[in-house]
């Protein structure tokens, strides 16, 4: 089963041809990646990009957390060490019933829906490759100074 959330051999190549600190490069890797998965539910839910709403991606997750255990899931989250990211944060998602890695995950996508948003203000969604999602989101990481330019909360 392929992940069609993963970024491509040729984005990965892009990333790496862009330059950057070796940081810059692996939270561009996370945010292509977080926004594959953003684009996944928004196919799986019949909601554009741009409209997708945090309770979408939650229930989205939980959703997928249920398919895995008939081998239908869509993402590949493996929970080997599971314990190793306990979340019993009293927030909608530290009270949903997935695992901890699951949890890691949907917090980061999550934390990419105000970029998605201020993409958004810039250009259509739809018409963004993976290339030119490299672009759009290297602008938002320099525009935060090599910060984190989204929050995984």
């Amino acid at each position: 089963m392929s992940d069609p959330t993963s970024i491509t051999p040729a984005e990965a190549a892009a990333i790496d041809a862009s330059g950057g600190t070796s940081q810059e490069r692996f939270f561009l890797r996370i945010a292509l990646h977080g926004i594959r998965v953003l684009q996944t539910v928004a196919a799986d839910t019949d909601t554009s990009l741009e409209d997708l709403s945090r309770r979408q991606v939650i229930a989205w997750f939980e959703a997928d957390a249920q398919r895995r255990v008939s081998g239908q899931a869509k993402l590949l989250v493996t929970d080997d060490q599971a314990e190793a990211f306990p979340d019993d944060r009293p927030d909608d998602i530290g009270q949903t019933a997935l695992s901890g890695s699951e949890k890691f995950l949907l917090r980061s996508v999550v934390g990419l829906l105000p970029v998605v948003a201020a993409v958004r203000q810039e250009t259509a969604l739809a018409d963004l490759s993976g290339t030119a999602w490299i672009e759009r989101l290297r602008a938002h990481l320099q525009a935060q100074a090599g910060g984190v330019f989204f929050v995984i909360e």
